[in-house]
């Protein structure tokens, strides 16, 4: 029977891919509805599969699934000759996104038995929404505080002179820098991705450097006047990074006689995005960022836990009506998952993550530097 099997790769921060889950000797818990086929003699009635792997996952495989193994980072350059405008680099902040809850949705409708005029409108849906246990201010300023470190150091390296915010904060424009509202409950900023599925704390190395960006000046935007910086001699390079941890990714299927929708989380972490955006003396700008998400800066960097939140009436209802009115029927799955970090796990991840993408900006900076 032909299978074809489409990949959402947009609504999840963590996609692995063509990785095989791997059990272990302990328990493993998931949720799966089996699919039933369809008698191909009676075309009068459709029979939908539901399937949604809510997996708690104790390691699985992937291209990069070895944490010894080394990690590409691919990166795209846009005016990458600003990062050598100056011999002095001027580094006030940087940007640490780490995801504190988020959900995924997939869903599927009809068949190809559809298609021919012989099945209903039927549906499946697979949910699961997630939420992060352990991260707190202090533990996630010093993350920022450590990748900071790490990217001044490369810089340097590469034969820079770099000045960070403790050098700059006695200047007239770090004095007048505004600074982002913090979160009652967090005590740093909060933010959705634009597709509004992952909620974020965004983490600098003290609450003075979160600075507050603006639609004009961007993320430089306390440190831009008529196009350019008020920082003084040198050029500004602030960096920011995005954090997937759950892995938490959504598929769907659909056959001859089926469909199915599924999602998957994991306890695993990527590097959802990373980008170091340029500011010179004079307003000359560029930046480098990844071009794909860097999978598996760590394998597990937790407990997860999960519970299924399926609303079994209300596909029972459904199917009744279907059987009825002879109209399609909806069957969905969900589940609600918690990640209890390890917090010394989680922040290698994290760094090792950071440490690449700045590896890669040191090399872009050392290859055009006057």
């Amino acid at each position: 029977m032909l299978f074809v099997r489409s990949v959402n790769k947009a609504l999840h921060p963590g996609f692995l891919g063509t990785a095989s889950v791997k059990f272990g000797l302990a328990a493993t818990p998931f949720i799966h509805a089996q699919e039933e086929p369809m008698n191909p003699l009676s075309f009068s009635r459709t029979l939908v599969s539901s399937l949604l792997a809510l997996v708690l996952v104790s390691g699985f495989q992937a291209s990069a699934a070895d944490e010894s193994a080394p990690l590409e980072v691919k990166i795209s350059k846009n005016r990458p000759k600003s990062f050598g405008e100056s011999p002095t680099i001027l580094v006030p902040t940087v940007y640490v996104k780490l995801p504190i809850a988020g959900k995924v949705f997939v869903a599927k409708q009809g068949g190809a038995l559809s298609v021919l005029g012989g099945g209903s409108a039927n549906s499946v849906k697979a949910k699961a929404q997630y939420a992060v246990d352990g991260l707190d201010k202090k533990f996630a300023q010093q993350i920022a505080a450590k990748v900071q470190e790490d990217f001044v150091a490369q810089l340097r390296a590469a034969g820079f002179n770099v000045k960070t915010y403790e050098d700059l904060k006695d200047t007239d424009a770090m004095k007048n820098a505004k600074t982002e509202k913090q979160h009652e409950d967090w005590g740093m900023p909060v933010e959705k991705d634009p597709s509004g599925n992952v909620v974020f704390v965004v983490a600098t190395p003290s609450d003075e450097q979160n600075f507050k960006s603006g639609l004009a000046g961007g993320i430089f935007n306390q440190f831009i006047s008529r196009g350019k910086s008020t920082l003084g001699e040198g050029t500004i390079i602030i960096p920011t990074y995005t954090i997937a941890a759950p892995q938490a990714w959504g598929e769907t299927g659909s056959g001859f006689n089926r469909i199915s929708a599924k999602v998957n989380v994991a306890p695993g972490m990527n590097l959802s995005f990373a980008m170091a955006s340029v500011l010179t003396e004079k307003g000359g700008w560029g930046d480098v960022r990844t071009k794909d998400q860097v999978i598996n800066i760590a394998e597990n960097v937790g407990e997860l836990t999960d519970k299924d939140t399926t609303d079994h009436a209300g596909n029972a209802v459904s199917a009744a009506l279907s059987a009825l009115s002879g109209v399609g029927k909806i069957s969905s799955k969900s589940g609600f998952y918690n990640l209890k970090i390890n917090p010394e796990v989680y922040e290698a991840g994290v760094l090792r993550g950071a440490k690449l993408f700045n590896a890669e900006v040191a090399k872009v900076a050392a290859e055009v530097k006057k």
